[in-house]
């Protein structure tokens, strides 16, 4: 039996086609400081890795129907659960930073938020400004940015020296996002008009059973510090202070 494809089917078949294009995630990181290079100043002794405090007014949780239901469920205290996001993210960026700065061979410590530092060290401090979950059926469903989860945080790298407050070397901004891909919504369409159909069913399972799994934020806050990461070893590579093949290029 012949199966024929309108100029509709068509249409949707090359916009999901296209639209698969989008990126799954956005991430950026902005340098905002003096960016000035210190001329080959000296190897720092330590690197302090700071936890980054959460500007709690920037949380987020999900709002989504599946995130309500799993709440009204269990009986979950929102204002636990979003301590609960808040140090899942806290934890992901503090560790990547540590992890990734510690492989290019220098001496990295994690600290409590002003700890004291020693002439020679470099500090990289910052905050977490927004933890926000979004609306995961909007994002399943909708997708194109609808709903869409977000992590930003503002980062400082100063360097101690003798007496008086640490001197500033960089600074930075960064953000990390679940991206603009479509949600089943297109794909549905698409999959009708070329003789198949996909189905949404269950969505709300997906949904209730995200919040047993590492958070979609963390994830975010994971992608973010990776980036900055990349950003940090480069102006370290800059600076002599590890071999220009421990940076990313």
């Amino acid at each position: 039996m012949a199966f024929r494809i309108g100029r509709r089917g068509v249409f949707l078949a090359l916009l999901a086609g296209t639209c698969l294009a989008l990126p799954a995630c956005t991430t950026n990181v902005a340098t905002t400081g003096p960016g000035a290079p210190l001329a080959g100043g000296p190897r720092p002794r330590r690197i302090l890795v700071e936890n980054f405090p959460v500007d709690w007014s920037g949380e987020r949780l999900d709002t989504s129907i599946g995130a309500t239901l799993r709440r009204s469920a269990s009986g979950e205290d929102p204002q636990q659960e979003a301590v609960t996001i808040a140090r899942e993210v806290q934890e992901a960026i503090a560790e990547t930073l540590a992890r990734r700065i510690s492989a290019t061979g220098l001496p990295v410590f994690r600290v409590a938020p002003g700890s004291p530092a020693t002439p020679g060290d470099v500090i990289l401090q910052g905050r977490i400004t927004t933890i926000n979950q979004g609306n995961r059926t909007r994002r399943t469903l909708i997708g194109f940015g609808a709903g869409q989860s977000v992590v930003q945080a503002d980062a400082e790298l100063l360097r101690a020296g003798r007496g008086g407050a640490p001197r500033l070397l960089q600074s930075y901004v960064a953000s990390s996002d679940s991206g603009r891909r479509p949600g089943l919504g297109i794909g549905a369409a698409a999959g009708a008009a070329s003789g198949h159909i996909a189905t949404a069913a269950g969505l709300g399972a997906a949904d209730t059973a995200a919040g047993a799994h590492r958070s979609e934020v963390a994830q975010e806050a994971t992608r973010l510090a990776n980036h900055l990461a990349d950003d940090i070893t480069q102006l370290f590579a800059t600076e002599g202070w590890i071999a220009p093949a421990a940076a990313p290029p």
